[in-house]
């Protein structure tokens, strides 16, 4: 067909309009001091791939990858206030940032460092277990405890052992954070058997001259003893 005396020529143009850039990742799992970092992956969308990422803000020990890619070994508990960028590849390019906070716990460890000493066939005077770092409830357990005494999932120690001696007893605490912590601990367990005397007779003395003396013995329990008379 004839063209038109106004426009004789007709030229197209492909435009292509870029979404706004936007980083979609809502948090950061938490890490544990002085151990790998358990990874994350940031995300985005919209503008046009592939993105750089960087950050401000990271633990000592951690890095983000241009790629997007957190890891690391944190040298340092707390938490901290990450801020993280995003540039696209677009003309002209586009930028995002957010805050996203990032939680470093400290190690767990045992702090109690003895045990109470029980008496066979009486009940334990007990004792709580205390721990320290990770993230709160610990969960305990123990093995190695003697006939009749238990550990409590809150670290409680009691029962009414059946056996005298003296224990090795492991106790291991589980925090709640993830990944989970745990920390485990030997602990020397002494359970004393019953206090008896055991001298059977005294020696005879005469009156107005020096008692030839004796010394009295016992056996279990704990010593020392403190001896006491009537009659």
């Amino acid at each position: 067909p004839p063209r038109s005396t106004l426009f004789p020529y007709t030229t197209l143009f492909r435009s292509t309009i870029a979404s706004g850039l936007t980083i979609t990742t809502s948090a950061l799992p938490n890490g544990v001091v002085s151990q790998p970092y358990p990874g994350a992956t940031l995300v985005a969308q919209g503008g046009t791939t592939p993105y750089a990422w960087s950050a401000t803000g990271l633990p000592a020990g951690m890095s983000l990858s241009l790629a997007g890619a957190l890891g690391g070994t944190p040298t340092g508990a707390g938490t901290f206030n990450v801020t993280v960028t995003a540039t696209d590849t677009s003309t002209p390019q586009q930028t995002a940032s957010k805050s996203l906070s990032l939680t470093i716990a400290s190690g767990l460890t045992i702090t109690t460092a003895a045990l109470p000493t029980g008496v066979v066939n009486q009940p334990y005077p007990g004792a709580t277990l205390v721990a320290q770092g990770g993230t709160t409830p610990y969960a305990w357990r123990a093995t190695g405890l003697p006939v009749g005494m238990s550990l409590s999932t809150a670290g409680a120690l009691g029962g009414t052992p059946t056996a005298a001696g003296t224990f090795n007893v492991t106790v291991t605490a589980t925090d709640t954070s993830t990944p989970q912590q745990t920390a485990s601990k030997s602990l020397s367990l002494t359970i004393a058997s019953g206090l008896t005397i055991t001298t059977a007779a005294l020696p005879n003395g005469v009156v107005s001259q020096p008692y030839p003396g004796a010394t009295l013995v016992a056996q279990g329990g704990t010593t020392p003893y403190a001896w006491s008379a009537t009659g």
